[in-house]
C-alpha cells in the first residue's frame, strides 16, 4: 500500500498546489480511513477529485484536505469518499472556504444527523424516520429540501448543524438539491 500512496501522491502533487509529502500524508489518512485496498480505488478517487476540481471553484488539494478531515466519520457512517468530496465541492463552490473548514463542518453535521436528539427531531418533522444510515438520511434530506420553505430550511439547519455551521449546511443542501 505504501507504493500506491507514494505513486498517487506524485499524481496529486502534479494536479494540485500540494507538495508530494503533503499529498502523501493526506492520502494515507483517506486510504486508511476508507479502507481502500486496491490501486484502482485510489486511482478512481483521484480522478473524481480532479473532475470535481475542474467543474467547481475548488482545488484538488482543498478537496483532499476536506476529505481527510471528514474521512474517519464518513467511513464509519458508510459514506463513500466520492460523496464526501462531492459535498466538499458543493460547499467550496459557494463559500470559498478552505478544505479544513469545510471538512470539519461536514464531520460536525454528519455526526449530528444521527446522534443528536434535537437534530433527529428536526429531521423527523420533515418526514425522515430512519437514522440507521447517515448516507440515506442525507439523500432523503436532499429530496425533501427541494420542497421545504425557507423558514423550515433554517429550522432544520440550525437544529442539525448548530448555529455555527447553519449557513454551511444550508449552502450544501441548496447545492445538492439543484444537482
Amino acid at each position: 500500500m505504501k507504493n500506491i500512496i507514494k505513486q498517487y501522491s506524485k499524481v496529486v502533487s502534479s494536479i494540485s498546489e500540494m507538495s508530494t509529502e503533503e499529498a502523501e500524508k493526506l492520502l494515507a489518512t483517506v486510504i486508511s480511513d476508507f479502507e481502500l485496498t486496491k490501486e484502482v480505488e485510489v486511482g478512481d478517487l483521484i480522478n473524481s477529485l480532479n473532475e470535481l476540481s475542474n467543474k467547481n471553484a475548488v482545488t484538488v488539494d482543498q478537496l483532499l484536505l476536506a476529505l481527510s478531515k471528514a474521512s474517519s466519520l464518513a467511513s464509519s457512517e458508510d459514506i463513500s469518499p466520492e460523496k464526501v468530496a462531492l459535498y466538499a465541492a458543493c460547499s467550496a463552490n459557494i463559500t470559498r472556504e478552505t478544505g479544513g473548514i469545510i471538512g470539519n463542518a461536514l464531520k460536525s453535521f454528519l455526526s449530528r444527523m444521527s446522534n443528536v436528539a434535537e437534530a433527529k427531531e428536526a429531521l423527523k418533522e420533515v418526514g425522515i424516520e430512519d437514522f440507521s444510515k447517515t448516507n440515506k438520511v442525507v439523500d432523503e434530506l436532499v429530496e425533501k429540501w427541494k420542497i421545504l420553505d425557507a423558514k423550515k430550511k433554517r429550522d432544520v439547519a440550525v437544529k442539525v448543524a448548530g448555529r455555527f455551521n447553519m449557513a454551511r449546511f444550508m449552502i450544501l443542501f441548496d447545492q445538492l438539491s439543484k444537482a
